[in-house]
């Protein structure tokens, strides 16, 4: 399911990004298993969700450039029951 693909890459995202170990756009997205134009679209997503992401060319990573919480949490329904 894509879904459940894309929120462990993006929890994955959010530890590399977090600890600043992303490397290269090509790099990251090596890393995560997506191509460079899925990277950027995840990337997009996070922004959306207001992670204040940036880019260093000295660090050659990816960073938060203030403090972020990052969480995402899926649940099944189960018994739904129309009355």
């Amino acid at each position: 399911m894509n879904l459940v693909k894309n929120m462990h890459r993006l929890r994955a995202m959010n530890a590399l990004i977090y600890e600043q170990i992303t490397g290269t756009p090509i790099e990251f997205a090596k890393k995560i298993g997506v191509s460079r134009r899925q990277l950027y679209r995840l990337l997009e997503l996070l922004i959306s969700l207001e992670a204040p992401v940036s880019y260093s060319r000295k660090m050659q990573s990816f960073y938060y450039s203030k403090p972020y919480d990052f969480e995402m949490e899926l649940k099944k329904l189960y018994d739904l029951k129309i009355l």
